[in-house]
């Protein structure tokens, strides 16, 4: 059995979302869904 550095096949998310030119807009959603989730704890 021969041991491969990368045993996953495919890209990672962040390549995925490069690929398809939108790590942006998914990053944005992500900040503000922690916000919005941060705040209706302190609420």
């Amino acid at each position: 059995m021969t041991s491969r550095k990368k045993p996953h096949w495919g890209t990672t998310l962040d390549e995925f979302l490069d690929k398809e030119g939108i790590p942006g807009a998914a990053m944005a959603e992500i900040v503000i869904g922690m916000l919005a989730w941060q705040l209706s704890l302190e609420m």
